[in-house]
C-alpha cells in the first residue's frame, strides 16, 4: 500500500515537473564506483542521507529534482534494484537481495525506482537487515537475462544490525580517476623514410589520440586534449590530433585527457612514443626545484671537564740550584654550537696558592703554556695564549680565544691542554704540594 501511494504523490504533486524533468541525467563516476551520482529522496520528495528499514525512499538522477530519470547505456535488456556488498556489486548473481524494474515505455530509462531495502523481495534481505553492516543500495542495468552488468548507479550505506535503519555516504564524483580510461595515441605516415621501422614517429607524421572509452560510459564527461613533449604541454596543441614537427626530433610525445564532471577534473596520460626521428632541431628545458629548509637553533656554549679531574706532573729534577716538576694540565673541551651568532670566546685561567701543611709556594712560580689539540678540535679561528713563565707568572691569565665569526666546523668542538712547570723557591721545604686550576669560559 505505501508504494501505491509513494507514486501517486508523483503524479499528483510532481505532475507540473514531469515535462521538464524526465529527460535522461547521468554523472560522473561516482567515487564508490558508481557508474553515476544516485540522489534518494523520502515520501515527501525531500532529499535524504538516511532512512528506516521499510521507510519509503526513491532514487533519481539530480540533486533538484525526484522524477529525473537514471539512464540505463543503450546495450541494457533489463533493470533491477539491488542491496550488495562492495566486493560483489558487479556479481548479479552474488546480490544479497534485488527486485526487478521496468525501462519507461520506449527507453532505456528508470523513473522513481523504489530503493527501500525492505522491497528487495528476491533474495535474503532480512539477514541484512539481522547483521548489518556496510553494502550498495541502488539500480543495476543488466543484459543476458540479468546476469551480465551493464552500470550501476548506487550509493553506500550503513545498516544497523536489527533495526535495519540506515545511512547513506554523500556522493561525490571520482577524483583519482580511477574508473576512467587511459588514452591511446595513434600515427598516421605522411612520408615513406628510408629504413623506416614499424611503430616508429617521424617528423611530419599526424598522432591520433584516442579517449579508449569503453562502449558503456557516463555520458557527461567533456574532454579536452593536451600534447606534450618529454612531457611538457605544447602550446596550443590541444586538439586530437597533433602533427609531429622539427621541435620534437629526438624528443618523445604523449598526450593528455582532461576528463570535467561536476566540476572536478582528473587528467589521464598515455604512454610516450618513441623518439620522434628525421628532426634537427636540440632541445633545451627547465627543471623546477624546490627543496625544503629546515631552521636550526642558535646552539650552546659550554665548557666540558672531566669528572675528577687532575693535572699530571712527572718527578721532581734540580735545575741550575732549583726544584723542578714538569706536567701537563689534561684535556678540556669547548663545544661551541651557537652557528648563528658565531660570537667567539675565551678562556682564561687562575692558579690557588700551592700548599704542603703549613708549608706553601706562591702561584707565581707556576708557568702555564697552553695549546690547542690539534686532532681533536673542529673549529677554526681558535687561538691559545702565550702562558705564563715560571717564578714570573701573574693570574688570572688567558688561556685561548675563539674570534667572532669564525667557522666552527661542523661540532664546533675545542679541545686545549697546557704544559705545566713548577719551579719552586729554592728555600722551599721538600714535599708534596697541592693546588688548583680553576678554569673560566666567557662569550665575546
Amino acid at each position: 500500500m505505501k508504494k501505491n501511494i509513494l507514486r501517486a504523490g508523483v503524479v499528483v504533486a510532481a505532475a507540473a515537473m514531469l515535462i521538464g524533468n524526465l529527460a535522461p541525467a547521468q554523472a560522473a563516476y561516482q567515487s564508490n564506483g558508481s557508474f553515476g551520482a544516485l540522489h534518494l529522496y523520502d515520501g515527501s520528495y525531500a532529499l535524504t542521507s538516511s532512512g528506516t528499514w521499510a521507510g519509503q525512499v526513491v532514487g533519481s538522477a539530480s540533486a533538484t529534482a525526484s522524477d529525473t530519470v537514471l539512464a540505463c547505456p543503450s546495450t541494457s535488456t533489463g533493470a533491477f534494484t539491488f542491496l550488495s556488498t562492495s566486493a560483489n556489486t558487479g556479481t548479479p548473481a552474488s546480490w544479497n537481495a534485488k527486485a526487478p524494474l521496468t525501462f519507461s515505455s520506449g527507453t532505456k530509462n528508470i523513473l522513481q525506482p523504489d530503493l527501500s531495502p525492505a522491497s528487495q523481495v528476491n533474495g535474503n534481505a532480512d539477514g541484512v537487515k539481522t547483521n548489518g553492516g556496510t553494502y550498495n543500495l541502488g539500480v543495476a542495468c543488466t543484459s543476458n537475462s540479468g546476469v551480465t552488468l551493464q552500470a550501476a548507479f548506487f550509493r553506500t550505506i550503513t545498516v544497523t544490525a536489527g533495526t535495519g535503519a540506515w545511512t547513506a555516504a554523500a556522493t561525490a564524483v571520482e577524483s583519482t580517476g580511477t574508473s576512467l580510461p587511459t588514452p591511446t595515441w595513434s600515427v598516421t605516415t605522411v612520408s615513406a623514410h628510408d629504413g623506416r621501422e614499424a611503430g616508429s614517429v617521424w617528423v611530419g607524421d599526424v598522432l591520433t589520440a584516442s579517449k579508449a572509452q569503453p562502449a558503456v560510459f557516463p555520458a557527461d564527461y567533456t574532454t579536452t586534449f593536451q600534447w606534450k613533449r618529454n612531457g611538457n604541454p605544447i602550446a596550443s596543441q590541444t586538439a586530437a590530433t597533433y602533427t609531429v614537427v622539427d621541435a620534437d626530433g629526438y624528443a618523445k610525445i604523449s598526450v593528455d585527457v582532461v576528463y570535467t564532471a561536476e566540476g572536478t577534473s582528473v587528467t589521464k596520460t598515455s604512454s610516450q612514443t618513441p623518439m620522434v626521428l628525421g628532426g634537427s632541431a636540440v632541445l633545451g628545458g627547465t627543471v623546477t626545484m624546490s627543496a625544503g629548509v629546515s631552521g636550526i637553533s642558535n646552539g650552546f656554549l659550554e665548557l666540558s671537564i672531566p669528572a675528577n679531574a687532575a693535572a699530571s706532573f712527572g718527578a721532581s729534577t734540580i735545575e741550575n740550584n732549583y726544584s723542578v716538576t714538569r706536567g701537563t694540565l689534561g684535556n678540556v673541551q669547548i663545544n661551541d654550537t651557537r652557528w648563528i651568532t658565531t660570537d667567539g670566546w675565551d678562556l682564561q685561567a687562575d692558579v690557588a696558592t700551592f700548599v704542603s701543611g703549613a708549608n706553601q709556594i706562591a702561584k707565581s712560580n707556576l708557568g702555564l703554556v697552553p695549546n690547542v689539540v690539534v686532532a681533536s678540535t673542529k673549529a677554526t679561528g681558535v687561538t691559545a695564549a702565550a702562558g705564563t713563565v715560571a717564578g714570573t707568572a701573574t693570574y688570572p691569565t688567558a688561556i685561548a680565544s675563539a674570534a667572532k665569526n669564525a667557522d666552527l666546523g661542523e661540532t664546533g668542538v675545542t679541545v686545549l691542554n697546557a704544559n705545566l712547570t713548577l719551579r719552586a723557591p729554592r728555600a722551599t721545604v721538600a714535599g708534596t704540594y697541592t693546588s688548583t686550576v680553576t678554569l673560566t669560559l666567557a662569550t665575546k
